[in-house]
């Protein structure tokens, strides 16, 4: 920024010299000429003076190192010198309002290249063209500024985005008109993403094959074919590499402040949406596909999170801003906009600024407190990865404790973890930054929250926190935010599943009971200083519900034989699913990974030795059966046969246990594996059987003789000869 405005005040220095030589030389008396070059240049030195405050606070801290600054700021001396060369070249098709390919490929040649991976490719090679492209940006806005056209964006050349990618290429370029560059960036650049994916996607009709970094996706085979070498070229400059320009990664992790974007970014955004759709309606055939986007409110219901619906002024929230120290310096005027789009309900406009400048906000004070150096962190490098939301919130930095997380309420970083960081949860940054998201759909009520969270922690990093007292909304915002219990941590998901087996699949009321009162016993929040005991509740909770479902009760009769394909196998299905390395967890301590592979090596127990686990029930079972009901089983299972004919619910189950009983009193007392096998296998084969005499008895009434006797009397034969025992038959039941 403060080489831009630098080059600002040099021409404004330049204006004033011209015009003292021009008044020094005119015939015109001393006085009227003094105070004719006072007023005139008055507002030129006032222009200088507060340019100059500003350029030098900025070359002070900018967050961008100097390589990347280089490539960013359009200005450098190679640039200048080059852009002499072609200073009434036109690159702009205008009757179309396109680019001219052809004549950019002059510039950039002989260094267009195929798609080479950028390992592969030195770094001053991606500096010449970074170089050629800034002098092609920079004519592109001086031809743009001078055009009466304007944005068009809703013709045939824009439609190929899809109508919701289309929605927000409107909404960026018309913040562009009132002066905001970032967020006409973040909007267009996030568009571009999802719309390249969107082109492979028409293509292949898979979406396994979009790759998930632009990088990548700008490299891919299928997308050099559609739209050629030259145009995917200049997009690779622009955003598919760390070592060229990489404006999309640079805005959307915040690390370039507002008055360091040059408006020939976006302008040559807009010129290259039109011209891909140019180039789509040339040489692709295929009706273009869009995937689905996702809604931003799906991940939360009215039931477990209460969403602020009150607005309050924007000046207030202004003074909040102004008076923390958690907000940076040169982030200041977007974190203005910011609450101006709030108080204005400009949704999908406040929601992408407050990612964006929250997650660089909490990176300047992740370094502070971790004691980090500054030039290696906290700047954008080329040659670094991002220090981003899943390294800030994280539990360590160079295996020591994340110094951040003493200075955050635990329950502010769970709702900060549940917003951006759970692989479960919505992740609004890595969802918004892909356009994965419907912006359309993004609610007040969504961004409540999210500024409940931003309020929260500009109070907890204010210079006068009595400043931050007096509003209700901060009242609701700290109650709000106090009473937050994390709804994605995978302990918890966990929870809940195992939760819903007990609840659907417990074997009798009291041992439900038991199983959820010993769930729900401690509810206290994982992710705070007992996090080690709550993990070894939820362990034990585990371990005790396994062993109630795997042990038949002593006291009641089961209606039916136990299935653990129904019970067990779930929940242990889906606790050997969980992976490691998604075990988020706030404090990320060895205890919590020891729980997690507990867990892990007890669902691979059940899941390794499942056919011998049903065996075994099948077994125990039987056993049980023959001992309790062998000895009176004939006088009550005739008694359920005179009873068909009012039959109901109840003794459809006591059909069922009177069934096993005929049938095991046959079998031997200690079956061995194999015949258990047998058994289970011809015992399903009955039930169905009988369960189809049940079914088929409700349907004929009250008394069989009201209907198809015969046909009843089918299918009860049937099934005394599935069983293969003697049981009464229909016609002995009705004399």
């Amino acid at each position: 920024m403060y080489k831009i405005w630098t080059s600002e005040v040099i021409e404004n220095i330049s204006k004033i010299l011209m015009k003292s030589q021009y008044y020094l030389q005119a015939d015109l008396p001393s006085q009227p000429c003094i105070l004719m070059l006072k007023i005139e240049l008055l507002d030129d030195l006032g222009f200088i003076a507060d340019r100059l405050c500003v350029s030098l606070q900025m070359a002070q801290q900018s967050y961008l190192s100097a390589r990347v600054q280089r490539l960013f700021f359009l200005n450098s001396e190679n640039v200048e010198a080059l852009l002499l060369e072609h200073l009434t070249e036109s690159f702009l098709v205008d009757s179309l309002s396109i680019l001219d390919i052809s004549k950019i490929t002059k510039v950039l040649r002989p260094l267009v290249i195929s798609n080479t991976n950028d390992s592969d490719i030195v770094d001053e090679y991606w500096e010449e063209a970074t170089t050629r492209l800034s002098v092609v940006i920079r004519r592109v806005e001086m031809q743009h500024s001078t055009s009466t056209t304007g944005f068009r964006l809703q013709d045939e050349y824009t439609t190929w985005l899809g109508f919701e990618l289309q929605r927000d290429l409107i909404q960026a370029y018309t913040l562009l008109t009132k002066g905001d560059n970032i967020t006409c960036l973040l909007l267009a650049t996030a568009a571009l993403d999802r719309a390249l994916g969107d082109l492979l996607y028409t293509v292949t009709n898979t979406t396994n094959r979009i790759p998930l970094l632009m990088k990548d996706l700008l490299q891919n085979d299928v997308l050099h074919s559609l739209l050629g070498e030259d145009l995917v070229f200049i997009l690779r400059i622009l955003m598919g590499t760390p070592k060229a320009i990489n404006i999309r990664n640079l805005v959307w992790h915040g690390f370039v402040a507002p008055g360091e974007v040059h408006p020939g970014y976006c302008s040559i955004l807009y010129y290259l949406v039109r011209t891909i759709g140019h180039v789509l309606l040339q040489n692709v055939q295929l009706p273009l596909k869009h995937r689905a986007l996702l809604k931003a409110d799906s991940w939360y219901t009215e039931d477990h999170i209460d969403i602020m619906k009150e607005l309050v002024d924007v000046a207030y929230i202004r003074q909040v801003f102004e008076n923390s120290k958690f907000i940076p310096l040169e982030q200041k005027p977007q974190w203005d906009t910011m609450a101006r789009y709030y108080s204005s309900q400009e949704a999908a406009a406040f929601i992408v600024n407050s990612i964006v400048l929250l997650e660089h906000a909490l990176r300047v004070k992740y370094v502070f407190h971790n004691k980090l150096p500054n030039n290696t962190v906290l700047t954008a490098d080329s040659e670094a990865y991002y220090v981003v939301l899943d390294d800030i919130l994280g539990g360590t930095v160079n295996g020591k404790e994340n110094a951040l997380s003493s200075e955050l309420r635990v329950n502010l970083k769970e709702l900060l973890m549940d917003l951006f960081d759970y692989n479960c949860s919505i992740r609004l940054r890595d969802k918004i930054s892909h356009a994965e998201i419907d912006l359309g759909t993004v609610s007040m009520r969504l961004c409540s929250v999210v500024l409940a969270a931003l309020m929260l922690l500009c109070r907890t990093f204010a210079e006068n926190s009595a400043i931050c007292l007096d509003s209700g909304f901060t009242d609701n915002a700290n109650a709000f935010v106090c009473s937050y219990r994390s709804q994605y941590h995978p302990l918890i998901k966990l929870r809940r599943a195992l939760i819903n087996v007990a609840t659907q699949r417990a074997v009798t009321v009291e041992t439900r009971k038991r199983i959820l009162d010993q769930l729900e016993n401690k509810e206290s929040s994982h992710s705070n200083d007992n996090e080690t005991i709550n993990s070894e509740v939820l362990l034990t909770s585990f371990a005790k519900l396994t062993n109630c479902l795997l042990k038949l009760p002593s006291r009641h009769c089961r209606p039916c034989i136990f299935n653990p394909a129904a019970e067990v196998y779930p929940a242990a299905r889906a606790t050997n699913h969980l992976n490691s390395s998604e075990i988020v967890v706030l404090y990320r301590n060895a205890t919590t990974y020891r729980i997690v592979n507990a867990l892990k090596r007890a669902a691979d127990t059940i899941l390794a030795n499942y056919h011998q686990l049903q065996l075994y029930l099948e077994r125990s079972h039987a056993s049980f059966v023959t001992r309790q009901l062998s000895s009176r089983h004939h006088t009550q299972f005739i008694k359920v046969v005179k009873d068909i004919f009012s039959i109901n619910d109840r003794l459809l189950c006591t059909i069922m246990m009177m069934v096993e009983s005929q049938y095991y009193s046959v079998a031997s007392k200690e079956p061995s594996v194999d015949d258990t096998s047998k058994l289970g296998s011809r015992f399903w084969k009955y039930l169905e059987a009988l369960l189809t005499v049940a079914q088929r008895a409700r349907k004929i009434g009250n008394s069989p003789i009201c209907g198809n006797v015969k046909e009843l009397t089918s299918h009860w034969e049937s099934f005394v000869t599935t069983i293969g025992g003697q049981i009464p038959t229909m016609e002995h039941v009705s004399r």
